[in-house]
This record gives C-alpha cells, sequence and structure tokens, in this order.
C-alpha cells in the first residue's frame, strides 16, 4: 500500500512553528518483528507505539527525519490519528472488533473504519486555559495537552502500583495558574479541577479518546466501545511467529538475508508467498 497522508491537528511545535502534515508508510517486516520483541520485553502500549511511529512516520511538515523524542511528544489523539493511519497503510482500511453485551452477554462482531475523529479547524496552540470557580475565587490553570510522554510515564507509574494517574497526569500538564488574576506559584489539584481538566481535553483532543456506540443486535442493549489503536495493531501484528514463518519460507524458497526480507511490507510478503502456494499446487 501507499504513503497515506494525514493533517495533525497539533503536531509538533519547534521554534516558534508548528508542524501539522505528516505521512505514514507501511509497516516493514523489521518493524513488525521489533513490535513482536517489544511486546514479548512487556514494553508498554506507549513505549512500543513511540518506537512505531518513529519507524513509520516519514516527515511532520518540515522535519524529518524524526526520532522516538519527537514521536513521545505528540499528543495523544495525533499519536491516534498515525496509528490508525499505520494501520490503514499495512492491513486496511477496515478493523474487526469483537465486543460483549454488558447485559446479555451477547459477543457482538463490529467492522469499523481505521480512522478517528478529523482535527478541528481552530489553529493550534501550545498552551491551553481553563477557567473555573473555587472557593470563591476565580482560578485559570495553563496546561498542555497530554503527550505520548505523559502516557509512558503514567504506564510506569501504574506498574508501581500508583493509583492517582488522573491526578498524576494533570500534575504533569499544568504549567501555570492565577488565582484571581494573581499567579500562584503551587497548585494543590481538587476533583473539582480534575474534572474539568478532563472534560476540557477530552473536546480539546477529540482523538485521543476513540468510541463506538451500537445496539446489541441480541437484546437491543446501547453498548460503548473504547477503541484503541496501539491495542488493536498489537493484536493484528502479535500472530504467533507468523513473521518469523515468513522469514524462514521466503529465504528457503528465494534464499533472500533476513535482513532482505525484513525491509519487505507485510503485502510485498504476502505476494512473495501467493507465487509460491501458486507454484506448490501447480
Amino acid at each position: 500500500m501507499d504513503t497515506i497522508e494525514v493533517e495533525l491537528a497539533q503536531g509538533l511545535f519547534r521554534n516558534g512553528v508548528f508542524h501539522r502534515s505528516s505521512k505514514v508508510a507501511p509497516l516493514t517486516g523489521r518493524a513488525e518483528s521489533d513490535l513482536r520483541d517489544s511486546v514479548m520485553a512487556q514494553q508498554s502500549n506507549a513505549d512500543v507505539a513511540t518506537r512505531l511511529l518513529a519507524t513509520s512516520v516519514g516527515a511532520i511538515g518540515a522535519l524529518s527525519p524524526l526520532t522516538t523524542e519527537d514521536m513521545a511528544d505528540l499528543t495523544v489523539g495525533d499519536r491516534e490519528r498515525l496509528l490508525f493511519a499505520l494501520y490503514r497503510a499495512s492491513l486496511g482500511s477496515r478493523i474487526d472488533v469483537l465486543a460483549t453485551c454488558w447485559q446479555c452477554e451477547e459477543v457482538c462482531e463490529l467492522d469499523i473504519a481505521a480512522q478517528v475523529a478529523p482535527p478541528h479547524q481552530a489553529p493550534a496552540q501550545a498552551l491551553h486555559h481553563l477557567d473555573y470557580e473555587r472557593d470563591d475565587a476565580a482560578w485559570r490553570i495553563g496546561f498542555r495537552l497530554p503527550t505520548g510522554r505523559d502516557q509512558a510515564d503514567l504506564a510506569s507509574a501504574a506498574s508501581e502500583g500508583r493509583d492517582d494517574a488522573e491526578m498524576l497526569l494533570l500534575r504533569r500538564c499544568m504549567v501555570g495558574a492565577t488565582c484571581n488574576g494573581q499567579p500562584v506559584e503551587a497548585v494543590e489539584p481538587d476533583e473539582e479541577m480534575l474534572a474539568a481538566f478532563g472534560e476540557y481535553v477530552r473536546h480539546a483532543d477529540l482523538a485521543a479518546e476513540g468510541i463506538v456506540r451500537f445496539a446489541c443486535p441480541a437484546c437491543g442493549a446501547g453498548i460503548e466501545v473504547l477503541i484503541d489503536a496501539m491495542t488493536i495493531l498489537r493484536g493484528a501484528l502479535m500472530d504467533g511467529q507468523s513473521i518469523l514463518l515468513d522469514v524462514h519460507r521466503l529465504a528457503r524458497t528465494y534464499h533472500w538475508t533476513e535482513r532482505e526480507i525484513l525491509a519487505l511490507t507485510g503485502n510485498r510478503r504476502r505476494d512473495y508467498l501467493a507465487l509460491i502456494e501458486e507454484e506448490e499446487q501447480a
């Protein structure tokens, strides 16, 4: 499949300029092999996604080549856009998803598009502000949108037994605050601030949380399914020993090296494997 162009909502902010137009190439066998190794090493979804994007996103605006640091700096929603584009480029435009009805326990099969909400038409902004009332005072909180780096650090904190992810995320993203117009050096977030922050982020970064809503075909109950691009990619590509079997069969037939075979995309490998199958059946 061809490279896919993706317009990002926030993009990368470098030297006073937002870079938002990106190009995503299909996964190679090397990237699939690295994904398998990363998952086997129990790396978090966020870390694995960062590595995949660094190898598959050729450019964002005028920025190229891109590093894992660049990919970690992207907002959660922009990373979802790129990961779904990576799925489309490598595996196709549709995704099969299984969901269990919460009411009748019917297992439902969904066929959904591998894409997320389009970006806002409004200009990108590095700093966001949240205004709300607290203790009869007018507060303004300045913050940035959550990024892939935040996702990775929250995953690390969760692995250490911390259960305050939402509060930790707010503290990480907060970059300043005023109370009745006066700067405040330190702010202790409360539940009200946390709820307001979460609501703001959901509207400001629409692609960060993909939800599919449908009615159960058996009982009619309304069902919501959270769609996470990295989880879907892992499920599609972690197919046992498939990449190793491809290498084994292609090397045996064409006498190519592992490096040469892993440089091929999945579609090209399947084309060669189909030729082998045709010859064997002739």
